[in-house]
């Protein structure tokens, strides 16, 4: 008897690792395709906040009130950053730039201005809002232009945009099959506790009586099957983000609201499915006889 109890157990404890493995998996592998769509996201931000729109001074502004300009403006919302950049400064890096002297070139004279480069904050990046800036920065009479490179920007956003677009479309394929998958596994795990049901029914057990310890190991796998999956995610973001900075800061990604969000949906729908699965599932087999369950 207590051989066949241990067997049993070892059996029961077999398809629980089996059913969480696969439940970790697919549920690992859709949370995968919507980081993408989030990096995308996160990757589009970090990018176009590095360009800088550069307010060209007038020669005449004194230092003292250019002073006074970078902190007003650099106080206003759409600005992210702000610094300001001399003549000197400027035809120091068009030489360096161009490897040519500019000054020679020129016969001493510099042609270049003093301009402030602001940095703007991502959701401040649309024409619309570049426009809006332009006509505010316009009312100052010490700044004779505002150069910004809102058209490049623009083909960025839209090649980003159609980057998210498909990996969107493809994570919602990849949630019907984690979908498919997970409660197939769950259906699975039940069936071969068809008899287990139908002799709780012959002693007098209610639906709901035998449902209940079902649906919370359902929960329990689907809830426990998420919280690997999240584990596997952050530690593959951290590791590959450690060797592969190029494109942006993926350490930090998993600090994002977005990310946060992901992972706590990944925990949230497994759990949901887990209990959806077990239900449906149980359900199949009550009422029924022993030759349908054979």
């Amino acid at each position: 008897m207590s051989q066949k109890s241990s067997f049993l157990t070892r059996k029961t404890r077999s398809t629980f690792i089996t059913s969480l493995a696969s439940i970790s998996l697919s549920l690992f592998f859709m949370g995968l395709i919507v980081t993408l769509a989030v990096y995308g996201d996160y990757l589009l931000k970090q990018g176009l906040e590095e360009y800088k729109m550069n307010i060209m001074l007038s020669d005449e502004v004194g230092q003292e009130r250019i002073k006074q300009m970078e902190k007003e403006i650099g106080g206003r919302p759409y600005a992210k950053e702000i610094d300001f950049t001399s003549k000197a400064e400027a035809a120091k890096i068009f030489s360096e730039d161009t490897e040519q002297d500019l000054m020679a070139i020129m016969d001493g004279i510099n042609p270049l201005r003093a301009h402030l480069n602001v940095k703007l904050n991502a959701e401040y990046t649309h024409i619309d809002s570049v426009n809006k800036i332009n006509a505010e920065l316009k009312q100052y009479p010490e700044i004779a232009e505002v150069v910004y490179p809102i058209e490049y920007l623009q083909d960025i956003r839209q090649n980003i945009g159609q980057y998210i677009k498909i990996a969107i479309g493809v994570g919602f394929l990849v949630i019907l099959i984690a979908y498919f998958i997970i409660s197939g596994t769950i259906r699975l795990a039940i069936f071969s506790k068809r008899l287990v049901i139908r002799s709780m029914q012959l002693i007098g057990g209610t639906a709901r009586f035998i449902r209940s310890p079902f649906v919370r190991m359902g929960m329990w796998q689907g809830f426990l099957g998420g919280l690997i999956a999240d584990l596997i995610l952050v530690g593959l973001t951290v590791s590959i983000g450690r060797f592969w900075s190029d494109y942006g800061d993926l350490g930090k990604l998993v600090t994002t609201p977005k990310f946060l969000l992901l992972l706590s949906g990944i925990v949230i729908f497994g759990t949901i499915l887990g209990w959806l699965s077990s239900r449906l599932a149980v359900n199949r087999f009550l009422n029924k006889n022993l030759d349908e369950l054979i």
